[in-house]
């Protein structure tokens, strides 16, 4: 709802108010804020003091630049009470009229940039974004702000030239932002750096640049990450090598273009390097990415890098590393230590030497059961009875705050911790070596995984790229990224399957709202046994729906996912069985 603010432009001529930064300090957001704040402390007039606490709300608003239409957030929000500090849609028209009265008497830019956003963002002409515009590029911005506050500022700027086409302003924009990436003058490279990517991500070839400033872009990036890898800085050494790479393949220099793909490969390496002790799964990550970078350096280009020595070093450091990873990777149960090698040697056997990484992956997805519940349990109801295991059957099992989940002689619980330990066998056994060697053999990247997704027919067309990007993250290693992804995707595959098959996956509430169902009662609909077979839907849910499983969908969608959970042998196996499923589509399985 609108709110009215019983201010008027007398009310702030009155206030006399100037943007004094803190001995020191550069002009930021914080230093107009707090300079708001002071004045309004120090007035005893209840008119300053109302137009001086809009001002501080509107100069203190969270900034997100690259979001066009929603650049600001509420600075606090009480979700108790369901209140939040002021946004420009919540100004009413006549205050926006007393903003608009304002603008010409504010000599400030940082204020003045931060108003005219507001009132263009309030629906008003197209003239307050070109003044925001203006401001947000005052030369005073430019010269005396924080690098911090800079970066915010010719972002938004860029953003709403981009949205208004006005071709000449993103341009002067973007020759600004390229004068400002010297690399021996920045104090953040960080921030000069996202200012460079987002350009790049925003048509920078359409802003008719002359060709010596789209060299000095790329040379001055390259400059950064230099400076930035003497440092030790690699993570952002590695993306601006990456981004000066790019630049360097669009003008179609070769040597510059795979010189800064070593140097990009490298950093990866360096990065995995310093992982290796605290965090071996970014250690992994790390090697595997520069892998696929060095890889990428064409034949001619490698020896003044010393290449093809840096992929040889990088395949002997990955075995160590996931070794390490695994030895990390593990779940909530210890299980006695159980001898993997031979089942280690048939999983390299069935994908060492495979021709293309299309055929290594297809194989991985097929080097493991799906039905390891279904004949744990068969197996558990062939055993004569114990007194251990009539105790169990009879006990409860409980969730992690305590409460009860499951109870009485079907509970599973025994059959549970047998399938936890063998799922751990296979995916530390099987599935991991395999990902190494496949690793070390072929540059498994994002495309395969396309490819892949836009081919299977259990996928939406529309949702093949998401789908692709989960499974590669999985690939890399991060898979909690790729189970938050992957899981609700497993869902609406599921649901388009039964919906194909004829079953009802709705079901109508007392309010006559027809609403569909979650992946926990999909997987009980008769139909979906069909589909998939009895041992492979058990599977599916015992790892994404049941309370005494993993009970991954669950944990997803309702944010009960701890940071270790995912990245186990736990979310190994969620992601690994995604990846059969859609292979099973793609050959007509299912």
């Amino acid at each position: 709802m609108e709110e009215e603010f019983e201010i008027t432009l007398e009310d702030y001529l009155s206030c006399h108010w100037e943007h004094s930064p803190l001995d020191g300090q550069d002009i930021c957001y914080d230093s107009l804020v707090r300079s708001l704040q002071e004045a309004h402390a120090e007035t005893s007039q209840n008119n300053q003091r109302k137009v001086l606490a809009l001002l501080i709300q509107l100069a203190d608003f969270i900034f997100t630049p690259e979001e066009g239409t929603n650049p600001f957030k509420p600075s606090w929000r009480n979700y108790e009470e369901g209140v939040r500090s002021v946004l420009p849609k919540d100004i009413g028209p006549q205050t926006i009229e007393v903003l608009v009265s304002i603008l010409p008497h504010l000599e400030d830019p940082l204020l003045k940039a931060r108003l005219a956003d507001v009132v263009w963002l309030a629906g008003r002409d197209r003239h307050y974004a070109k003044i925001a515009i203006e401001a947000y590029c005052d030369p005073s911005n430019i010269e005396n702000t924080s690098e911090y506050t800079l970066k915010d500022n010719l972002m938004r700027a860029f953003v709403l030239g981009h949205q208004l086409k006005l071709s000449d302003t993103t341009r002067s924009i973007a020759e600004t932002v390229v004068t400002l990436l010297d690399a021996h003058k920045v104090k953040l490279p960080e921030q000069m750096l996202l200012l460079a990517e987002m350009l790049h991500r925003n048509n920078f070839d359409d802003l008719n640049l002359t060709e010596p400033l789209l060299r000095k872009f790329q040379v001055t990036i390259e400059e950064m990450g230099l400076n930035l890898r003497d440092q030790h800085r690699y993570s952002l050494a590695q993306r601006a090598f990456a981004l000066a790479s790019s630049r360097a393949l669009k003008s179609k220099d070769a040597e510059s273009s795979n010189r800064l793909k070593a140097y990009e490969g490298t950093s990866y390496y360096k990065l995995a390097q310093q992982c290796e002790s605290l965090r071996p799964y970014e250690a992994h990550l790390y090697a595997t990415k520069a892998l696929a970078t060095l890889r990428q350096v064409q034949r001619d280009f490698r020896k003044p890098h010393s290449v093809d020595e840096l992929i040889a070093e990088v395949r002997r450091a990955l075995p160590r590393y996931g070794k390490k990873m695994s030895e990390s990777m593990s779940s909530s149960f210890s299980a006695e230590p159980v001898k993997i090698s031979e089942l280690t040697d048939d999983a390299l056997k069935r994908v060492i030497g495979t021709p293309t990484a299309e055929s290594a992956v297809s194989k991985l997805a097929y080097l493991a059961p799906t039905n390891l519940f279904f004949s744990t349990m068969e197996e558990e109801q062939k055993r004569p009875p114990s007194f251990f295991s009539a105790f169990f059957s009879e006990t409860m099992h409980l969730g992690a705050e305590g409460q009860v989940l499951a109870k009485g002689k079907d509970s599973g619980s025994v059959a549970m911790q047998t399938f936890e330990a063998i799922s751990q066998l296979y995916m530390r056994g099987c599935v991991l070596p395999a990902m190494e060697q496949i690793d070390l053999e072929h540059n498994v990247d994002i495309e395969l995984f396309e490819g892949l997704c836009k081919q299977s027919p259990v996928i939406p067309d529309q949702q093949s790229r998401v789908i692709a990007h989960g499974l590669y993250l999985g690939w890399c290693r991060d898979l909690t990224s790729a189970i938050y992804i992957l899981a609700p995707h497993l869902e609406n595959m599921m649901r388009r399957l039964l919906k194909d098959a004829g079953a009802l996956t709705t079901h109508d509430g007392n309010d006559a709202v027809s609403r569909e169902h979650g992946l926990g009662t999909l997987l009980q609909i008769p139909e979906c046994e069909s589909i998939l077979g009895k041992e492979f839907t058990k599977e599916l849910q015992v790892i994404f729906t049941d309370v005494i499983g993993y009970n991954i969908r669950n944990h997803v969608a309702h944010g009960l996912m701890a940071d270790n959970a995912g990245q186990s042998l736990i979310g190994l196996h969620a992601w690994w069985i995604t990846l059969r499923f859609i292979f099973d589509g793609l050959y007509g399985k299912i």
